[in-house]
Formats: C-alpha cells, structure tokens, sequence
C-alpha cells in the first residue's frame, strides 16, 4: 500500500491478484478513505465557513506544508517490541483499556488466541482458517434480540454456548461463562456433541457452526429452512436458536428431509401455543433441555423430537392438541390480540395451502394488508340478524337479546373467520360498505388464494353464521401448516429433565 500512489493502482494491482481485496480489505479501505479526505481537504471541498476565511488565501502547496507539520510534529506513533514470551493479547487489552469498549467476542478471541500461542500453536494460520471471518463488518453489526440490539457475533456465541454447556448464559457473562467453558470442557461429556478439549479446537469448532448460524440469515435454496426463518421472524423469538444450530449441524445435509420434519415440530408448536395465547417466557430453558435430552438419548429423528414434545402437559411447555387449537382459533379474537406482524404470518401461511382448481402456487406479492371482511365499523351497514334479536314469544326486538348479539358480533369480527389478506387496501368507505358491495370490491382487489373462498356459495351472504363456518374451513388448513404432534409409538426410556414436564 505505501508504493501504490493512487487508488487508480490499487485498482490495477486488485484486478491482478483478487485476493487482495480480500486478505487486505480493512487497510485497502483505510487507504481509500484517507486518500479521498486528504484530497478533498487539499483542494478545499471540506472547509466550512469559518476554515474558509482562515484559509482562502492558501494554496494547495501551503495546505500540503501544514499538514506535513502536523503530521511531523504531532502524531505520535507508538512501538512496542515485544519478545517471544510476551502475552500480546493481555498486552493488547491493556492497551485498549481506555479506548472502545472490547466486545465479548473480541475477549474471547483474545483469550483463546493467547491460550493457542501458549501450546505453540500456528496462530497465524488458526486465525485466517477460522477466526478472520468475525471481523467483516456482517458479524460485527447490529441485530435486535428481544427488547435490545447486540453484535452479530455475540448473539451467535450466546446461542453457540447455551448449545454446548446446555444452560442459559446471559448476555452480560458471556465472556466468563465462556472461559468456564475452555477451562471445564475436559470434564464435560457429550453424546453427539463434540466437546472441544484444547483453544485450536474451540476456535475451530466455532467456525464450523458459525457457518450453520449464518444459514440462519442466508437460508439460500433451502426452502423449508427459509420458511421456517420467515415464520419464526413473526413470532419474534430467537431462544430456539440454540437447538436450530444442534439439530442442522448434526441433520444437514446428510439428513435434510429429516431435519425439515423437526423445523415443522418446532414451528408447529411456536405458532400453535402463539395462537392458543401460552406464554412464550420459558422457550430458553425448554429449547435447552430439549439438546440435552436428545443428546443423552444419543440420536435426533423428528419421532425422538415428537416423543419429547408430548411428555409435557403444563401450560409452561405443552404442545396444543386440536381440541386446545379449535377453541383459541373459534372462541379468541386474532386480530388485536396478536400483532398485526403474527397475524399476517397467519394468514399468509394459510393462502399457500388454500388452493383450489381455478388457482395456482406462486410467491405471495409484497405490502399485502389484513381485511376484516364484515368491518369493525359494521352499525351503519351491516344490520344485525332480525332473529337473533326478536323475541320469539313476544315478536318484539328484546334488549337483552339484542345486547348478546352485539357483543358476539363484536367477538367474531375479529376472529379468524372474518379476517383476510389484499394487495393494498380498500379505501374506508368501501371497507365499510354492505356486503353486496364491498364483495366484487374484495373479489377485484385481491386475487389470493385466501380471497377465493369468497366465490363460494358459502359467502353469497355475510354474517355471524359466516363466520363460524369459514373459521371451520380455515381450521383444516391450520392443521395442514401447523399439525398436531404425530402419536408416539415406540417410546425408549430417557432421563427427563424436570424443566420438560414442568
């Protein structure tokens, strides 16, 4: 870089040796960076109004003297010769202990580099076969996790330790909790997993999952996985991590198709308690124990999986049955009671499976909007059912009656059955028009899957007998997307943890 005397020639020795470009990416930057904020101060683009009077008499030779005076004079460069016994990381952290803030993962990296250079180890080569990855600018950012943002590469090392010491690790302790781990993984058993024993099998072993939790943000032509990730995203939970990086590490790609079963479990479970209105607070300890079941039972199959899943009958951690699953689906408001985000999720999954012969597979369009089919402002257009509100013996409307009809109404509006997708949305006056109206409007406006059904001769009218029978039909396809655990027919004898039958 010193001999390259533009950008122009670094371009030309790039275009020569693309590996450059690789190896040398954060000094080929620094280079461009300073080169470009060097000229444009020489020439002037960078001054503000006050260096402009200061400096519009200077030529760029003058600029170029001052700037050579600063340098010179200035900038203070610091050398430390260090001998062949000197702990350069500690020395490092030292250094930087005024300075940014280290990342867990930059400790870590410190930590386990000195321990390899210790044992002799070629640190050179373990840190660009397996760690030179962490420092591109995609591991280094900024991702949510539940109510906060934190590095990508510490979110991934939380998940990749809970996965090995098969407990939960917060985030606060992650470089602690991890050193334990170095220091104690002599003494810690795995049935498949590898338990690294020495610093070059840590950092080695993180590379290799590092790659199977970026599939995790680049499913690539994996589908089922891309479905999953797409789903799990709605439900806004990642605590099933840990056991994702376990199940396709040990599944993929050898053993896909069976891995695929186990992302329908998952997701079957996530979404069925989601919409059965179940807390989601114990997914750490759950998805955790799971590993350390399986892992003692020596062998992952979606069976193994399901049979787990179905020893738990606390509300903390059991899988909805379909009796449990019709009655949140009938008797719970969806809308309103989950965010508009889930919903969606919902009703997206049901149009890929709500084909019928006048329709076709094809990728759901963007910017799509949730419709209540009878409105939420259904008084001005939408009378109430003369019988639902008649006394029978009396023929006269009976508050009472009429009260009760009102508030089911008002229960069922938001309910699946009355819920639908379209591309963009229905201006508010035909959102809330009568159903002879806004019917052609929705059928025109949306050419979904889902909207077929108004076709029908079941949506020739609009009401609350509608909607109980289409919420009916949308149940089958639920149990086509997210179908209830398979029965368990061979059932070996496996210590259980206390968390899985909580």
């Amino acid at each position: 870089m010193h001999a390259a005397g533009s950008p122009a020639n670094v371009d030309k020795a790039i275009k020569l040796r693309p590996e450059l470009n690789e190896a040398s990416n954060n000094i080929i930057g620094g280079y461009r960076f300073f080169h470009s904020q060097l000229s444009s101060w020489l020439n002037g683009t960078l001054d503000d109004d006050q260096d402009a009077k200061l400096l519009s008499s200077k030529s760029a030779g003058d600029r170029f003297d001052s700037l050579w005076q600063v340098v010179k004079d200035c900038l203070q460069v610091v050398v430390i010769d260090l001998d062949k016994d000197d702990e350069t990381q500690v020395i490092f952290e030292t250094l930087n202990a005024r300075g940014q803030d280290l990342l867990p993962a930059d400790l870590i990296k410190n930590f386990l580099f000195r321990r390899a250079a210790a044992e002799g180890v070629d640190v050179e080569k373990l840190y660009v076969d397996h760690w030179q990855r962490f420092e591109t600018a995609w591991w280094r950012s900024e991702v949510k996790q539940g109510r906060i943002t934190r590095p990508r590469i510490d979110v991934f090392i939380n998940h990749y330790l809970a996965m090995m010491i098969r407990d939960e690790v917060k985030s606060s302790h992650l470089f602690n909790e991890f050193k334990a781990f170095v220091d104690q993984s002599e003494s810690i058993t795995g049935s498949l997993l590898t338990i690294p024993k020495n610093p070059a099998e840590h950092i080695a072993q993180l590379s290799r999952y590092a790659d199977v939790f970026r599939r995790f943000y680049e499913p690539g032509k994996h589908k089922r996985l891309a479905t999953f990730l797409m789903r799990l995203d709605a439900v806004d939970t990642t605590t099933v991590f840990p056991f994702l990086l376990y199940t396709h590490a040990e599944l993929v790609p050898e053993q896909t198709t069976e891995f695929d079963k186990v992302l329908e479990l998952v997701e079957s479970y996530l979404i069925r308690r989601m919409i059965c209105n179940l807390t989601s607070k114990n997914y750490n300890r759950y998805f955790i124990d799971l590993i350390r079941v399986l892992d003692n039972s020596g062998t992952i199959t979606a069976a193994s999986v399901a049979e787990q899943m179905a020893r738990n009958s606390g509300d903390s951690t059991r899988f909805p049955d379909d009796k449990t699953f019709r009655a949140a689906v009938t008797d719970l408001p969806l809308y309103g009671r989950l965010s508009q985000a889930k919903v969606r999720a919902v009703l997206e999954a049901l149009d890929s499976v709500a084909l019928t012969s006048k329709s076709e597979a094809q990728p759901l369009p963007p910017g799509l909007t949730i419709e209540h089919i009878m409105p939420q402002a259904w008084t001005t257009h939408w009378s109430l059912v003369e019988e639902a509100i008649i006394d029978p013996a009396t023929k006269n409307p009976d508050p009472l009656r009429k009260q009760k009809a009102v508030q089911r109404r008002d229960r069922l509006i938001n309910t699946l059955g009355n819920l639908t997708l379209i591309t963009g949305s229905l201006n508010p006056a035909l959102s809330n028009s009568s159903w002879d109206i806004k019917r052609p409007e929705l059928l025109k406006f949306s050419k979904l899957n889902l909207t077929q059904y108004f076709h029908s001769k079941d949506a020739e009218t609009w009401d609350e007998s509608a909607i109980e029978k289409r919420t009916e039909n949308l149940f089958e396809l639920l149990g086509i997307v997210w179908p209830a655990l398979p029965e368990v027919t061979e059932n070996p004898v496996i210590e259980e943890p206390a968390a899985l039958s909580a």
